[in-house]
């Protein structure tokens, strides 16, 4: 299949743009934010201050060949990895891109050269009008929640929506200057230059739909993203709860351990014989024990078997 007829699929022309529009998305979302750092890091500057600083400066290096030297290798690297044209070389890569932009009646007479100054132009053009973007729509996005993966598919989306509009101008550009002058009352006849726009209405409404369906994704993915933080908070709760529930056990055993700790050190009483003090008064066992009187602190007469009823513990050593 030739070029041309690759890109008369809407959906491979649709894919092209989206890598471009992802390369240039890649350096203003991860490069310039990471430059920005290091400037609020090194100065008293505000990270949105030097966010603003480091996009301006972006915009103005898009003038010089190095720029574009750089992101359109970028762009051949991520042509190759992702999408059919695995094995395309550089120049035809920049012939491909230029195809994008220019109705197929002109491409095949352009020069590589002129290929180069229309993609360099556009894609100039893009990068200026998504930097004011960024500052009007998505500024707090890239600044406030950079983590939020959200944050790249709505720049996509835009970069992709500019790039579609590039396109539609470039090929309104090469259709009015083609134009012959047009006598009035003369009714107007169906030229070929006029067939590429029917292709952007049908690219124009594949761009709509993509974006209604993410549209309802991300509806979709910050109910999830809701729902998960309250699924959170109440592990988090249940986590405290089943902790302290924990601590508690752990200290009712170390009481416990305390215990019986103090059961085993106690001294055990062993056996021995009572005697009675002779203090009480009128303390006479003999008749209830079956031996004589105590007196004066004696002894009683008879086994000591007798006195085993004041015995409440017996050591058994």
């Amino acid at each position: 299949m030739s070029m041309q007829q690759t890109l008369t699929n809407e959906k491979t022309v649709l894919t092209l743009l989206d890598v471009c529009g992802s390369c240039i998305t890649d350096v203003v979302y991860n490069f310039l934010f990471d430059r920005a750092i290091a400037i609020h890091e090194r100065t008293n500057m505000g990270l949105t201050e030097a966010y603003r600083q480091v996009l301006a400066e972006y915009v103005m290096e898009s003038d010089s060949a190095k720029f574009y030297s750089v992101l359109l290798n970028t762009l051949h690297h991520y042509v190759r990895i992702s999408t059919v044209f695995n094995t395309i070389s550089y120049p035809d890569c920049v012939s491909l891109y230029a195809a994008l932009f220019v109705p197929h009646m002109y491409i095949q007479s352009m020069t590589a050269e002129q290929k180069l100054n229309i993609l360099t132009m556009v894609i100039g053009n893009t990068i200026r009008e998504f930097a004011n973007d960024i500052l009007k729509e998505h500024l707090g996005g890239i600044i406030d929640d950079h983590q939020d993966p959200i944050n790249i598919e709505l720049l996509q989306d835009s970069v992709l929506k500019i790039l579609i509009k590039q396109r539609d101008i470039s090929y309104d550009r090469f259709i009015e200057s083609q134009k012959p002058n047009k006598k009035p009352n003369k009714k107007p006849t169906r030229t070929k230059e006029a067939i590429p726009q029917k292709s952007l209405v049908k690219l124009t409404d594949i761009f709509k739909k993509s974006i209604n369906r993410r549209t309802l994704l991300e509806k979709k993915n910050a109910t999830l993203i809701s729902k998960n933080k309250q699924l959170v908070k109440q592990f988090d709760e249940l986590k405290k709860m089943f902790l302290a529930q924990i601590a508690a056990q752990r200290e009712q055993t170390a009481i416990i351990k305390e215990l019986e700790q103090q059961l085993k050190n106690q001294k055990k009483p062993s056996i021995e014989t009572m005697n009675l003090d002779t203090s009480y008064p009128d303390t006479q066992l003999g008749g209830d024990l079956g031996g004589g009187d105590l007196e004066g602190g004696d002894s009683a007469d008879g086994d000591e078997d007798m006195f085993s009823f004041g015995v409440r513990y017996v050591d058994e050593d």
